[in-house]
């Protein structure tokens, strides 16, 4: 019996490499093994009920054709089914494309999908919303939240946002607590990684991985100038953990971090803005999502 594959299409996000989707499939899919459709989002949240629509009639593969956002909604769909995940990143960071080294040639990443290989990765909750790439407190999130009103969307639009909030964002205290410990510290941000990056290769956490059935929990504190241009550095070339003075790292399974003070935090969950909270009570679901990979990545 074929398998069934669903396209879930985000004509909104990247700069229009979903176009070519199409006749990609349509060209190099193997249709002896499966049968497709394709569904174009239409709004915020859409994606969601599209792949849970999928999964309740039984579709053995849903391709996420987007970018973070489009696959953070696909995630919290799939996430505890049998339905598998696939990626066509066509979005701007693309952070679980990058980290799981998934091709971004649409030829490949159809090749891919006749390939059929699936294995599960870990996904996590954050207060009830399932991701499973990168979440986190502090200057990232205000930075996502200032993303997402700007209306070109890429790397530089993204690093300029950085670059005009970094001086002025002022280091928050936190408290982390999990797994019978306590830790208290004043951070620029604290990400809950289960993939390496942020996205556009840019990797926060290099050693997290997506089937370890931990989060790696990075604590940044903010360098000062003079340090800066070398804590950058060793952002984009993978090795952050290398800056001990400024990163701190907590493999953990489940915890909370909270503001030591009263004032609620920024949160961003793939990239995009998930609201203000005092705390945020984080949990790992082991193995958890089935996901259409290279043999190895």
């Amino acid at each position: 019996m074929k398998k069934r594959i669903l396209f879930i299409i985000n004509p909104k996000s990247g700069t229009g490499r979903y176009r070519r989707v199409p006749q990609r499939v349509e060209r190099f899919l193997d249709r002896e093994k499966f049968d497709y459709d394709i569904r174009y989002t239409e709004r915020s949240g859409h994606a969601a009920e599209l792949a849970a629509q999928a999964v309740s009639e039984g579709v053995s593969v849903v391709v996420s054709v987007g970018g973070d956002g489009t696959l953070n909604e696909v995630v919290r769909s799939l996430a505890g089914t049998e339905t598998a995940l696939a990626v066509f990143p066509t979005g701007s960071g693309n952070g679980l494309a990058h980290h799981m080294h998934l091709p971004f040639n649409l030829k490949r990443a159809v090749l891919l999908l006749n390939r059929d290989h699936e294995e599960k990765i870990d996904t996590v909750n954050l207060d009830g919303m399932t991701y499973a790439s990168i979440a986190g407190v502090g200057f990232d999130a205000f930075v996502a939240e200032r993303y997402s009103h700007v209306r070109r969307r890429g790397f530089f639009p993204y690093f300029r946002i950085i670059l005009s909030s970094y001086f002025r964002y002022r280091p928050r205290t936190y408290r982390l607590t999990g797994e019978g410990r306590t830790a208290e510290f004043e951070a620029l941000l604290v990400s809950f990684a289960n993939s390496s990056q942020w996205g556009f290769d840019v990797k926060i956490s290099p050693e997290a991985s997506v089937q370890d059935g931990l989060v790696d929990v990075t604590v940044v504190r903010k360098p000062p100038l003079y340090a800066l241009p070398r804590v950058l550095l060793f952002l984009f070339s993978g090795k952050l953990e290398r800056m001990k003075k400024y990163v701190s790292v907590y493999e953990m399974k489940n915890f909370s971090v909270e503001a030591a003070d009263t004032k609620p935090l920024f949160t961003h969950l793939d990239g995009d803005f998930a609201g203000m909270r005092q705390r945020v009570d984080v949990e790992v679901a082991p193995k958890s999502l089935q996901m259409v990979l290279k043999q190895t990545y």
